[in-house]
Parts: structure tokens; sequence; C-alpha cells
């Protein structure tokens, strides 16, 4: 059975007042907006790196105005990498990042708005509340050296939530994880260590999981600075309304290296692994050592 949608396409960033009743008019409102090739780029493709991660002031505007009109706005953002959206997201009921989709974007765009799939995309970056709260951008040198620290590294070390964490995506349904169980309490640099933990979907529709591995290390030796906490690993598993299944991701404890004086080396002590569905989730933990 095929359900007929009348959709009302309105161009650019200005509201009028046709624009005013066309908005007060329909059941939900979609904005497309973002960036395009004149606002970012690959070095001398496109307009290269962007100066800020603001949505440009026009297209800002532009979601300000729709939310004072409507109640039921969903914004679709268009671009390469991460937004600072925290001026304007808590006006809209939803917020999809599409990056650059391709040709076929729209239909799986409408796939997606009208329930036909289940988001489950994850976010591969960080996206913070203000630009202030990562690293300094440089956009003019010739040569930039950066530490270690950037991204979720950053605001973890500064005690800085995210606007929206990295890994973090939310879906049509609700997922529960329990069970945490690691396969050794104590390992050396060969070893995996393998990390099992039961997922459910608790929700209504069928849709995908990604259970995230963080690892927090011991102190680094000597005062070396260590970032709280970094990606180990990941796994994914679709599982219908109310199903369940075991999860298991093999964690290699030579990724856990530091590079000092010219070697990698592995450190001892306790690492804490945390099974969760982002970043800043609490998630599920449980410890090994390192002799």
């Amino acid at each position: 059975m095929t359900t007929s949608v009348a959709v009302t396409h309105l161009p650019g960033t200005i509201v009028g007042s046709a624009e005013q009743q066309a908005i007060q008019a329909a059941d939900a409102v979609v904005i497309v907006t973002g960036l395009q090739s004149t606002d970012e780029g690959e070095g001398l493709i496109g307009a290269g790196d962007r100066d800020t991660l603001e949505l440009p002031a026009d297209e800002a505007a532009l979601v300000a105005a729709v939310a004072g009109i409507h109640a039921r706005v969903i914004v679709v953002l268009h671009g390469g990498s991460a937004f600072v959206t925290a001026g304007w997201d808590g006006d809209v009921e939803g917020l999809v990042h599409a990056f650059y989709p391709g040709s076929e974007g729209g239909r799986a765009l409408a796939d997606l708005l009208f329930g036909d799939a289940a988001p489950s995309g994850r976010m591969p970056f960080t996206m913070p509340v203000a630009e202030a709260d990562l690293p300094v951008f440089d956009n003019t040198s010739l040569t930039v050296t950066y530490d270690l620290f950037h991204g979720y590294r950053t605001l973890a070390r500064d005690g800085r939530p995210a606007r929206y964490p990295f890994g973090f995506g939310l879906s049509y349904t609700t997922f529960a994880h329990a069970d945490l169980v690691l396969d050794r309490t104590t390992a050396t640099s060969g070893d995996l260590v393998e990390v099992s933990v039961t997922v459910t979907n608790t929700g209504a529709v069928a849709a995908i999981e990604t259970v995230q591995l963080y690892v927090t290390p011991p102190a680094g030796p000597g005062g070396v600075e260590r970032a709280p906490f970094q990606l180990g690993g990941f796994a994914q598993v679709e599982l219908a309304a109310g199903a369940s299944q075991r999860v298991t991701i093999a964690l290699r404890v030579s990724d856990l290296r530091l590079y000092l004086d010219g070697a990698w080396t592995l450190v001892p002590g306790a690492y804490t692994v945390r099974a969760a569905r982002h970043a800043e989730d609490p998630g599920l933990v449980a410890t090994f050592t390192v002799d």
C-alpha cells in the first residue's frame, strides 16, 4: 500500500508572508541546511577549510524563524564534519546529520523521516557546545603540530560535556546492555581481551545498535599525560523488536601502548573497560590488569 504525501518546497532563507502561511499549514517542516562546496573543501578543491563550526548566519536565522512559527521542525545538516548547534537545536524536534549523502541521499533521507528505516548512524567525531571547547584551529600556517588532545580526548580531560558526543546516535527504538564479561583478568601485550555484553532491543522496531568499547589506562610513567580514555573497539548488531544477542569485541592489548623514549611501551597496572553507547555514556564497567 502506497501512501500519498503532499510536499511543499520553499527555496531560499527568507520567510515572508507566503512562506509563513505554508509553514503554518504543514503537518511538519523539514529544513535542509548546512554547507556546500563554496563553504568547505579539501585543499584546493572547493573552498578549503572552514573558519567556523557555526551554520552560515542566514541559515541559522532561517532555523530560528521557522522554529518560531511551527512546533514540529526537523533540521537536516549537510556538511563534512562537526557543527556548533547549541544556539538553535533546542528549538527543533529532530536533528539529522546527513554529511554529503550523494545522488540517492534524498531517497535515504525520506526512508528515515517517514519511518521506513530506523536511523543507525553514530557520530565519528565530537560536536562541542562551543568552538572554544576544542583546540584552537590554525587555518593559515603551512605547518601545524597538534598533540594527543583533540575531540573527545580534549573534552574528557577538561571535564566539558559535548553537545553530541563521539559515538552518539539516536534511533526509533531503544537498547539495553547487560552482563559485561571479560574472558581474562590479566593480560600481556600480545593478548586479546574478549569483551562480551548482551544487547537487547527494548523498543518496538528493528534497528542496528553499535556497542562501543572505551578503555581507561593507568597513569603514564614519570607523569606522562594520557587521555582519560580511548576507543578500543566496537561491534554492530541488528535486532528485531524485543530480541537479544550476545556481542563480543576483541580488544588488542598492544593498541594500549605508549610511545616513550623511542619505543612502544605497555604500562603495567589496571585498565578499565567500559561498554557504552557513546563516549559520555557511563555504560558497563570491568577491569583487567597488565602485569
